[in-house]
């Protein structure tokens, strides 16, 4: 899917083409409801938005032990690679045979039209959720996390436990069990996921289970799916950003509720 750039008020204009309300405004700032009443999004009609979606690089990897959770946790190399399909899953459980089976994902957004001097106010990454299991005893085991991402492109068996050391979150908290399987999930990302964008090449991002960062030996499956890109438009994980462009003398314009 092609990504889109556009200024914040063509931006709001399309969000309310989709059903958002303007809940307040006061001078170049609105806030938006969306269409369900859950969601308020402040929007600063001085900046620029740029969407961009996940490549075709996206997949996930994974390690698996018959007895020994941390064979499978610590391994340098994956056992498996899965890209090039649909969906891809974040796992941190105990399956039948039995198993131990951990698995990472990897994200690939081409940001490089933000330019070097853009200043990034902003960035939420949504996640179209297919599955949400938690079978584990520990209450919050399925939650997802958003860790830096250093994986190659394409990403191969090292990149699994190159992630190992990648705990810190980008977000200010996980995307809390379970996540919606038929609609986006939105995160917003925090001062240290905004610093991860590459203003002029790939953002790279790494997904993982709390249970998974934690190191919290499971006792049963535990694991959450995503459409990927090869599912399509309306579904791909996407990457939101706000930003203000190296531009002068742009009108602002007001925007009616």
């Amino acid at each position: 899917m092609r990504n889109l750039h556009e200024t914040c008020q063509q931006y709001v204009r399309r969000l309310q083409s989709e059903g958002w309300k303007i809940a307040g405004k006061r001078g170049c700032h609105l806030l938006l409801r969306s269409p369900d009443g859950k969601v308020l999004r402040p929007i600063d009609l001085r900046n620029d938005v740029l969407t961009v979606y996940s490549t075709a690089s996206d997949g996930d990897a994974y390690a698996y032990h018959a007895t020994q959770y941390d064979t499978a946790h610590d391994a340098a190399n994956a056992d498996v690679l899965r890209a090039g399909n649909d969906q891809f899953y974040l796992e941190n459980g105990l399956i039948g045979g039995p198993y131990y089976v951990v698995s990472r994902g990897f994200l690939y957004f081409d940001t490089s039209a933000l330019g070097a001097t853009a200043v990034i106010s902003a960035a939420v990454l949504s996640l179209y959720g297919m599955v949400a299991i938690e079978n584990d005893a520990v209450g919050d085991h399925s939650d997802l996390g958003i860790v830096e991402g250093v994986q190659s492109d394409p990403f191969d068996a090292a990149d699994y436990g190159d992630h190992l050391s990648k705990t810190t979150l980008g977000a200010d908290t996980y995307y809390t069990h379970p996540i919606a399987t038929d609609d986006y999930n939105d995160k917003a990302l925090n001062a240290t996921g905004i610093g991860w964008i590459n203003k002029t090449g790939t953002t790279l991002f790494c997904l993982r289970l709390k249970g998974d960062i934690d190191k919290s030996t499971p006792t049963g499956e535990n694991l959450v799916g995503v459409w990927a890109n090869e599912k399509g438009a309306g579904y791909l994980p996407k990457l939101v950003i706000t930003y203000t462009p190296a531009v002068a003398g742009r009108s602002y314009g007001f925007i009616a509720g």
